[in-house]
């Protein structure tokens, strides 16, 4: 993956909103504003179809499994309807173990059903539940939800998984961690290390499905298993591994926003059914990552500016 495209996240800098200047905030507000503005944005990225010109297949294989969704986003950005969203998002889970996703938005509460959300994102509800921020591949036993009768879990050997998607590594592989040569996990697998076959689908869930901006030298256990579904044409439940980031950024002071794009749709339908609780502040902008296209990608620089570190 290109280097301008593992950092261009960075570019959100400069139209993330100094809204912790609004009046009326207590300090506890402002000081959760001011964090979130220092977190960047994750927009996801568009996909050009020349993009997908060297694999005819690839559209099939993701419209199998209902992961088309992931190759046609393209909206612009509510930047101050994000910040409202991270600083007020929580997960419900009723005594019937439904799940509802909530959020405020100018003191307007609004609770959506898990499959109400998948349903305004416009990703699978059905199929495989699953999340982890762990890497290994042989967490994935843990990685299970608390109701298995509701939400199914993935049940395959991670060895399974490891021979299908990664190429085989030497048993005695090391790598260098500050300066010292370390015996790898052999379920921890590098993004080098991942067949040829599915390098653009690791690139395509990396970027819009799990949007990830941290070291992306190597996949985590969901990355992994979200391959290995495409592979074997398994429903996953894109809806519910959303919810589970989301709700993990949120327990996070430093990582990035994600979903950016997706938030707008979630935006434009909260604009249909609380009007009210859109005001003039929610205004849109261009997104400003990479698309992800053939031949060489360029950043979007804004008046000649570097953005802030």
């Amino acid at each position: 993956m290109p280097k301008s495209i593992q950092i261009d996240h960075q570019d959100t800098a400069f139209y993330i909103p100094k809204y912790h200047k609004t009046p009326g905030f207590s300090e506890d507000e402002l000081a959760i504003y001011k964090n979130l503005e220092r977190r960047y944005f994750h927009e996801g990225h568009v996909i050009y179809s020349s993009y997908l010109d060297d694999q005819p297949n690839l559209c099939q294989t993701f419209s199998t499994i209902k992961f088309d969704c992931l190759l046609y986003i393209n909206e612009q950005i509510c930047l101050v309807f994000v910040l409202q969203f991270y600083k007020s998002f929580r997960l419900i889970q009723n005594l019937d173990e439904t799940i509802f996703v909530a959020f405020v938005i100018n003191n307007v509460e609004i609770c959506l059903r898990l499959e109400e959300f998948a349903r305004v994102l416009r990703v699978p509800f059905q199929g495989v539940c699953m999340f982890s921020n762990e890497w290994s591949i042989s967490s994935l036993p843990n990685c299970i939800d608390l109701n298995p009768n509701i939400y199914l879990p993935p049940i395959e050997d991670p060895k399974v998984i490891c021979d299908t998607i990664f190429y085989e590594r030497p048993p005695s592989k090391t790598r260098k961690i500050k300066k010292k040569p370390v015996v790898l996990d052999p379920y921890q697998m590098l993004s080098s290390e991942v067949k040829l076959d599915f390098k653009k689908w690791e690139t395509i869930l990396s970027e819009n499905a799990v949007s990830f901006s941290g070291s992306k030298d190597h996949p985590n256990v969901c990355m992994s298993y979200m391959l290995y579904c495409l592979y074997i044409q398994k429903p996953f439940n894109l809806a519910y591994y959303i919810a589970k980031r989301i709700e993990s950024v949120t327990r996070s002071d430093v990582m990035v926003l994600p979903y950016g794009m997706l938030l707008t749709r979630l935006y434009r339908h909260v604009h249909i059914t609380h009007p009210y609780a859109i005001s003039d502040i929610h205004h849109l902008v261009d997104h400003v990552m990479i698309p992800l296209t053939e031949g060489k990608a360029h950043r979007i620089m804004v008046d000649g500016k570097m953005p802030h570190p």
